[in-house]
């Protein structure tokens, strides 16, 4: 009878021994595939974030030659020339710049332009060179900015701290004559906020005894 007891109780331990065993391994072995899931869902989401910010960088970038939608609907044609320097055109009316001017397109497909100041600070680029010139022209009472004025338009970066902007600056040569007797080539310019669209006109300082003709 205690053979029989012994026995049982042996295998009765046996048993137990071998269930311990069996869940040991199915419990590392859930751990294991837990882990493997942990890691291909962290590389999933750092796929998504990774392709998430590709996609931002590819809505915000420096402009490069190309056609871009302006907030405003105007289409800005971009043409890379040489020494960094770029031909911005809109409605056939060019304007040059060495500025790095960045294109941010929305999902409507409208592109916002900005440049980066010497303070660090962002400045929005609101104003076009067809609208540019339309101010300039008709602050200078002029009719057509051309070759034939020699009239050039330029973006640029001006002042520095507090008082730094970027504006457009419209320069014609005019033909004038002082007191109405000796003639003269007269540079006039004007100078279009590229943010507010304000406009400043400059002329020489002899300007006042100096006509100019009318067109």
């Amino acid at each position: 009878m205690k053979k029989v007891l012994l026995i049982a109780l042996f295998l009765i331990l046996g048993a137990g021994l071998i269930l311990a065993v069996q869940d040991n391994s199915s419990e590392k072995a859930n751990n294991s595939s837990n882990k493997n899931y942990s890691a291909e869902k962290n590389q999933t989401n750092m796929g998504i974030g990774q392709e998430l910010s590709e996609q931002i960088r590819e809505r915000k970038e420096e402009i490069k030659t190309g056609d871009y939608n302006g907030s405003l609907g105007q289409l800005l044609k971009v043409k890379e020339l040489v020494q960094n320097l770029k031909e911005l055109r809109v409605n056939e009316v060019p304007a040059e710049t060495d500025l790095n001017i960045t294109a941010e397109t929305d999902a409507e497909g409208k592109t916002k332009f900005t440049t980066k100041l010497k303070n660090g600070k962002d400045l929005e680029i609101k104003i076009m060179p067809n609208t540019a010139s339309e101010k300039a022209l008709e602050r200078l009472k002029l009719k057509v900015c051309s070759t034939d004025n020699n009239c050039t338009i330029q973006l640029k970066n001006i002042g520095s701290g507090e008082t730094e902007r970027v504006q457009y600056e419209v320069q014609i040569e005019r033909h004038s004559k002082i007191l109405g007797i000796f003639q003269k080539k007269m540079q006039v310019s004007a100078d279009v906020d590229a943010e507010t669209g304000d406009v400043k006109v400059n002329k020489p300082w002899w300007a006042f005894i100096a006509t100019e003709p009318t067109e």
